[in-house]
């Protein structure tokens, strides 16, 4: 018998829940018939968004919100949505031609901000609720969490170049005397071979030193050192002596010419 009864009273709390939410669902499309008169989707959408919205968010409170904050979203909404309900199925009343006391004043104006408002409300809410999803918030706060790390490490790269900037000026500096000395000498080499009748220059990268001998020919194809020690140049045929004795090859080369 407890069985039966217990069958026949859920049986009956749920025919007048849904005899509640087609009551008040008829009243909130005629009241929105009544506000965009000539439009017959409009009221639908407003029935979907007050009386439709208070049961999605009630059900997504129970079985999808996550979280305090998106619960949070969900149950506010679903407040709202209720209080919405109850307005709406009470300007309707007012509204609806009842001959028993006056409308009161602006109650129509009322009720066209309540419809905007509770659509905006309802708009916020479905992006607040995907903002407030547990793995979006996770990733937020590991983005927040690495942004603070690359401040601090900048600030402290720059503490360090400061501290070292000497330092790390002399470093550089030393590279680019290095680079312009071997510049220098190439140059001067260059000219004194076109004095001389003209030659090549094999270009080599600078030392970090920026000492050694550049490779050079005369315009003969002879070998050349030009040393950093000394300005002049001189040829194989001059380093062994001016003399036919000192260089006994030099004859020889003249009368192949």
């Amino acid at each position: 018998m407890k069985a039966v009864i217990g069958w026949i009273s859920k049986a009956m709390f749920y025919i007048l829940a849904a005899a509640v939410v087609i009551w008040t669902g008829s009243l909130t499309v005629a009241l929105v018939a009544r506000v965009l008169p000539g439009d017959a989707v409009t009221p639908f959408f407003a029935l979907a968004l007050f009386d439709g919205g208070a049961i999605v968010w009630l059900l997504a409170f129970l079985f999808h919100a996550e979280g305090l904050p998106q619960r949070g979203v969900t149950l506010l909404t679903m407040v709202l949505d209720l209080i919405g309900v109850i307005g709406v199925s009470m300007a309707e009343m007012f509204m609806g031609g009842q001959q028993l006391t006056a409308v009161p004043e602006g109650l129509g104006t009322l009720v066209v901000w309540g419809v905007g408002g509770f659509t905006a409300i309802n708009l916020l809410a479905v992006y607040m609720y995907h903002l407030t999803e547990p793995s979006g918030l996770l990733a937020i706060r590991e983005r927040t969490i690495q942004d603070r790390v690359n401040d601090e490490a900048f600030r402290q790269v720059e503490e360090r170049v400061q501290i070292q900037a000497q330092q790390l000026a002399a470093e550089i500096s030393d590279g680019m005397y290095a680079a312009l000395v071997a510049r220098l000498r190439l140059t001067a080499a260059r000219r004194s071979l076109q004095d001389q009748g003209g030659g090549t220059i094999i270009d080599l990268p600078a030392t970090s030193g920026g000492q050694g001998d550049v490779p050079i020919t005369n315009h003969r194809g002879e070998p050349v050192t030009w040393s950093s020690a000394s300005s002049g140049m001189a040829t194989d045929d001059d380093d062994a002596g001016s003399s036919p004795a000192a260089n006994p090859t030099r004859p020889a080369k003249r009368a192949a010419k």
